[in-house]
């Protein structure tokens, strides 16, 4: 007989038990919502920047001073920013010069924190000029004083707010595996012709473009970008040796239309990932059948072989179409499967060897719905790495066959079929298997490397605290954990914050857990959570590579991995999300800011950490637009969290 991996089989006993480990869930949806699923193009995590990065400095007792010269080109605002390391027992003083040699007087000059969250935050200098001299300028840097003897970093960038000339670059393909080659294409759009995915080129702009790549090692790797079409769009190519996060830096030199001299920089950042997964062209589905007792309903496990390493990850997540066959003996649309899978090593009856599966699981109520049955078929199936989301494997159709005489012999047996199971599968909470302390509670979740709980308490009521301070976690394991927080709530709504509102949403998605019951109220909330990631992540890995930063870089966090994390949430999912978003007030040029050294990188609005353009979820409903908040403490504006209206607002929403 089959062996069957099935972890419903745990709770087929009558009486409540305590849980330890968190079932995932069984996701599934109609045809209808099949275009939901279009794999992103690389080009929507495209990014923009404004902004020049200066060579790293390091300054000491013996070498307190360095100059450095670079051209102006026609802007509203010059911005300079140092950033260096906290509790270094340095002072540092930041000037500059005009072309005509003038020491300038900055129209702002602002000390802050600077970085993704409080627990990662450096302190910074920025002075800014209005309206500045076209020309070359001078940037002073001056040590006066220090506790050692030691050198000191510091790293600088200059921002050129709201000129016509800017760097684009994108990622050409999503082929990011070990043993690719991986393009990189930057360009210089032509002025007002800016189109985020498919920006026009300014011909002839661009005399030099370098890309220097930061490989997961630490090495770097240098090399001249091509414009090998003549069409504006320059290349950067390179073999993948190695997996983990690439940090891509593209220095761009050039003339404005009246011959000006300009320079920019864009920072990048990505993952690649080990291919350790694979499907065979030759590769055919097995199906099997088993009954679940307590939904009463027949399960068909859908088995993929699959070629793994075994020394990777043992869980992926998977997406497919199943298609079965009609009455007119035309294959049909069923149902579209997903879910985070494992690998299993099962013994299926009709196959010689051992293999590896990746197994889903169809209610087979998908097939009475669509009044279909055998043979089956698979489209569009992929398998992702759960770090950066990378696909790993895909295959566009596979055969499915079956020599389960349960499964040949099935009749169809509409009157069972229970939505949220055949959408969700088995959630024991929902059938009172799972022995719990409380339910209705709130629980507030935190985001990336906090410190301490962002929420002013007072306005919250019957709510849980979730405490993972100082960690940086991937989306998954993330989500795992406020799921293993929740386990004892027989109910629950989350509120979140920033990353904590990204994990949120993805253990809605694919855990099984109290949230998931019936009740009034919401039970998703979020703010500041960047669902498209942040586009700060590059420039701080850039400043974290000379100053450290101490929670680390986080894959699941750059823009070019959220996509694909983002473009398998089912749509039901989204819809129970409500959203807020907070930005700087409208302060004229100098006051319009959270952080205003994120401004180099961030689109505008932001709210110092997170672009008001990567919050948006299509199906959620985004509440209302705060003015005048940002992300954390120590800002411009007060922190969002601590807006006792709109706690008090969340408090009464949530699903209690």
């Amino acid at each position: 007989m089959a062996t069957v991996t099935f972890l419903a089989a745990v709770f087929l006993v009558g009486a409540p038990t305590g849980i330890s480990e968190i079932l995932r869930k069984s996701l599934a949806g109609p045809p209808d919502q099949f275009s939901d699923f279009v794999p992103p193009n690389a080009r929507d995590s495209a990014d923009v920047s404004y902004s020049f990065g200066l060579p790293v400095t390091y300054l000491s007792k013996t070498s307190p001073k360095l100059e450095y010269k670079m051209p102006v080109d026609e802007t509203e605002a010059l911005s300079i920013t140092i950033v260096y390391q906290d509790n270094s027992g340095a002072t540092f003083q930041l000037n500059a010069k005009d072309p005509n040699g003038e020491l300038a007087t900055p129209s702002l000059s602002v000390k802050e924190e600077f970085g993704i969250n409080t627990g990662d935050m450096f302190p910074s200098h920025s002075i800014a000029f209005e309206s500045p001299l076209i020309g070359e300028w001078t940037i002073e840097l001056e040590l006066t004083s220090a506790d050692t003897s030691e050198p000191f970093p510091i790293y600088t960038f200059a921002t050129f707010v709201n000129s016509a000339y800017k760097v684009w670059a994108a990622l050409k393909y999503e082929n990011l595996r070990v043993g690719q080659d991986i393009t990189l294409q930057a360009l210089v759009p032509a002025p007002k012709s800016l189109n985020n995915s498919q920006p026009v080129p300014a011909l002839n702009s661009v005399k030099d473009a370098m890309l220097t790549l930061t490989l997961p090692d630490g090495k770097e790797m240098r090399k001249h970008m091509e414009d090998e079409e003549n069409d504006g769009v320059y290349e950067g190519v390179f073999r993948a040796t190695e997996a983990g996060i690439f940090n891509a830096r593209i220095d761009i030199s050039g003339f404005t239309s009246s011959q000006q001299p300009f320079v920019r920089t864009l920072w990048y950042q990505f993952s690649v990932a080990e291919p350790t997964l694979n499907i065979t062209k030759e590769a055919v589905a097995y199906a099997i059948m088993t009954h679940h007792d307590i939904m009463d309903t027949d399960i068909i496990h859908i088995n993929v072989p699959v070629i793994w390493d075994q020394k990777a990850s043992a869980s992926y997540r998977g997406f497919t179409q199943v298609w079965g066959t009609s009455l007119s003996n035309e294959f049909v649309p069923v149902a579209w499967l997903s879910g985070i899978l494992d690998i299993t090593d099962e013994k299926i009856d009709g196959v010689n060897s051992s293999k590896h599966f990746l197994q889903f699981d169809l209610d087979s109520c998908w097939l009475d719905k669509a009044k279909a049955g055998l043979p089956l078929m698979l489209k569009d199936t992929n398998f992702d790495e759960l770090r950066g989301y990378v696909t790993l494997a895909s295959v566009d159709t596979l055969k499915v066959v079956t020599s389960d005489p349960k499964l040949l012999q099935r009749k169809s047996n509409p009157s069972q079929c229970n939505s949220y199971n055949m959408k969700n599968g088995y959630n024991p909470y929902r059938y009172g298997k799972v022995n719990t302390t409380e339910g209705g509670k709130l629980v507030l979740v935190h985001g990336y490397c906090a410190q301490e709980t962002p929420f002013s308490l007072d306005q919250f009521t019957d709510y849980a605290i979730f405490e993972d301070f100082n960690q940086n976690r991937l989306t998954d394991e993330f989500a795992e954990k406020i799921a293993q927080f929740a386990k004892d709530f027989s109910t629950f709504s989350l509120y979140s914050h920033s990353q904590g509102g990204i994990a949120g949403l993805h253990m809605a998605s694919y855990y099984q857990t109290g949230l998931d019951l019936e009740r009034e109220g919401y039970q998703l909330q979020s703010i500041g959570t960047p669902y498209h990631g942040t586009d700060i992540a590059g420039l701080l890995a850039d400043i974290g590579a000379v100053l450290g930063l101490l929670c680390g870089s986080n894959s699941d966090l750059t823009p070019d991995a959220a996509e694909r994390w983002l473009s398998e949430i089912p749509r039901e999912v989204e819809e129970d999300l409500h959203y807020y978003v907070t930005q700087y007030k409208d302060a004229g040029l100098f006051g319009s800011y959270c952080i205003w050294g994120a401004g180099a990188v961030l689109g505008h609005p932001n709210d110092g950490l997170v672009s008001i353009s990567k919050t948006d979820v299509k199906y959620a409903t985004r509440e209302e637009y705060y003015v005048g908040e940002c992300h954390s403490v120590g800002m411009h504006y007060p922190p969002q969290c601590k807006d006792s209206e709109r706690n008090a607002k969340v408090n009464k929403l949530a699903g209690h």
